[in-house]
């Protein structure tokens, strides 16, 4: 009986020793890992800062018609690209499309909802 009692202390006072080491430990780890993911997202931050003043520097002087034509330029690579069957290129022109359509569905649905509603006005 008494090896009993001893080991139901000895389970309890570890059970209490593990409950006030544990949260110490777990907000050590825990504030570790967040200082370390915030350290990441600045340094991803400054990166996509530095390239996106780089890219203004070099587009500082373009004119709009420039602009456009560079614009457009890229879209029509980017269109032959999935001409060409790139896998990247397809998937975002076939999603575009996509969108697309469904705005149209979508805009002709409201302009019949709208029309019928003109037609028989509620009384």
């Amino acid at each position: 009986m008494a090896l009993n009692a001893r080991r139901a202390a000895l389970a309890a006072d570890a059970e209490a020793l593990g409950e006030r080491l544990a949260p110490a430990a777990v907000k050590a780890v825990v504030s570790r890992r967040a200082s370390a993911a915030v350290t990441a997202a600045r340094g991803y931050a400054e990166e996509a800062g530095a390239q996106a003043r780089s890219f203004v520097a070099a587009h500082r002087h373009d004119s709009p018609t420039q602009a456009a034509k560079s614009a457009a330029m890229r879209v029509k690579r980017f269109l032959d690209d999935a001409a060409d069957g790139d896998p990247l290129a397809l998937g975002v022109v076939s999603l575009a499309g996509i969108a697309l359509a469904g705005g149209g569905v979508a805009s002709l649905a409201r302009l019949a909802r709208a029309d019928r509603r003109q037609a028989f006005p509620a009384e």
